[in-house]
């Protein structure tokens, strides 16, 4: 179990924490590939008729999950959630001072930022399943409405995360992916942001436009593109759980280091990662 504080949770045993991403990214990925290939066996119906320049071309992901495939969107969301999740609060046990596999968090800010990345992980999963639960062809305002929760929250997360991995970056400067991950989660976030622009930007002007605008069927395509790129952060996040040295002479410090002395550890304890 992973007990932090008082709060448990299922484990799994540290060496396969990195499994987690990867299985919440494969229920996403998997659940939209699904939805798309459904679609077209089912003769890519038009669920927007009157967007003319949408027919049988393209389809918003919402319109496919208002269907007979909303069991499945609602499963997708839930698993990706679950193990997004779980895979969050890993890396907060896995960094903890009882458990220490992964190089230690350290100071209240990287606690706090550890527990921020938690808390809107958390309802960042929560919304998106309301999206799943909450067809558009009925209940168009909250559907969307959780639409635009789960995209804040997923840049507040990103933020705390990438925050936080500058943070560790600056000081543990001898173990370089701290850095490369920051940057990443970046460059993810820029893209991310810019698709999100792109997607909400067109249905704005398309809808000034009117319903024969080519604009709606260039929004869909920002948010099949969107909902794919959100996928990529979670193979990230899998290396960030599972690049571990092997050996412990790669993190050159002893006992005497500022984090031991700042929690008041004099010998490390048996199986500690030394950093």
């Amino acid at each position: 179990m992973i007990k932090i504080g008082s709060f448990n949770s299922p484990n799994v045993r540290p060496r396969w924490a990195f499994i987690l991403p990867l299985l919440s990214v494969a229920a996403w990925w998997g659940m939209l590939i699904a939805m798309i290939v459904c679609w077209v066996a089912q003769g890519r119906p038009n669920y927007e008729q009157e967007h003319i320049y949408m027919a049988h071309l393209i389809v918003y992901l919402s319109n496919v999950g208002a269907t007979n495939l909303q069991g499945l969107f609602i499963a997708g969301t839930a698993t990706m959630g679950v193990f997004f999740v779980w895979s969050v609060i890993e890396e907060t046990y896995l960094r903890s001072r009882r458990k220490r596999y992964l190089l230690p968090r350290f100071r209240r800010t990287a606690t706090a930022l550890h527990v921020a990345c938690i808390i809107l992980t958390f309802l960042a999963s929560l919304s998106i399943f309301f999206v799943s639960c909450f067809k558009d062809t009925e209940y168009d305002t909250v559907h969307l409405t959780f639409v635009g929760i789960f995209i804040v929250l997923d840049l507040f997360w990103a933020i705390c995360n990438i925050s936080l991995y500058f943070i560790y970056a600056r000081h543990y400067t001898h173990f370089k992916w701290f850095k490369w991950s920051a940057w990443l989660k970046v460059v993810w976030l820029i893209v991310g942001i810019g698709l999100a622009v792109g997607y909400v930007a067109c249905m704005r002007v398309a809808s000034i436009h009117g319903d024969a605008s080519r604009l709606w069927g260039v929004s869909a395509v920002f948010e099949w593109a969107l909902c794919f790129w959100f996928g990529v952060i979670m193979f990230l996040f899998s290396v960030d759980l599972g690049l571990r040295s092997k050996a412990d002479s790669d993190y050159q410090t002893d006992s005497g280091s500022d984090w031991d002395k700042e929690n008041n550890i004099q010998t490390p304890p048996q199986g500690t990662v030394h950093y």
